[in-house]
């Protein structure tokens, strides 16, 4: 420190430290590959230690989350499409995905032209678990006695 002068009045001495935190890695992954995509995308991401990340995976067409798996310490429910992970060390985690199952609804008529169905006469491939509303409706002359084949699960 110095006077108008110029003279010096008095020394003075900083010293400054700087301390980085440490940095932790997160590793993104989807299996299969290509069935779904993640946020934080796909690859190598770097948080600092104790930084919490959210985490979503979103299933392709015709996919469907099942579950994640890695370093899930602190993860209540892995079965969840979005979680919290809390960076305290490198961690891998991975989207899982499985192809949804579908099935073949065929509609028919007997005897032919007795009347017409809702969905159409003909083979349908519809999503596990989707619910398919369906319909007869009688021709002049015809009356609709009753579904036959696989009703198993028919709701009226």
């Amino acid at each position: 420190l110095r006077d108008t002068a110029g003279h010096l009045l008095r020394e003075e001495i900083s010293t400054w430290s700087v301390v980085a935190g440490s940095l932790v890695n997160l590793t993104m992954n989807v299996n299969p590959a290509g069935t779904g995509i993640t946020s934080p995308a796909i690859g190598d991401h770097t948080y600092s230690e104790g930084e919490v990340v959210a985490a979503t995976a979103t299933a392709s067409t015709d996919y469907r989350f099942v579950s994640w798996t890695g370093d899930l310490s602190g993860v209540s429910d892995p079965t969840s499409p979005s979680i919290s992970v809390t960076m305290d060390a490198d961690r891998t985690l991975t989207a899982n995905f499985e192809l949804i199952p579908t099935f073949t609804l065929t509609m028919d008529v007997y005897p032919d032209s007795a009347g017409t169905t809702s969905p159409a006469i003909g083979g349908h491939t519809y999503n596990e678990g989707e619910v398919v509303d369906v319909t007869a409706t009688a021709s002049t002359g015809y009356i609709f006695v009753n579904w036959t084949g696989d009703t198993a699960n028919l709701v009226s």
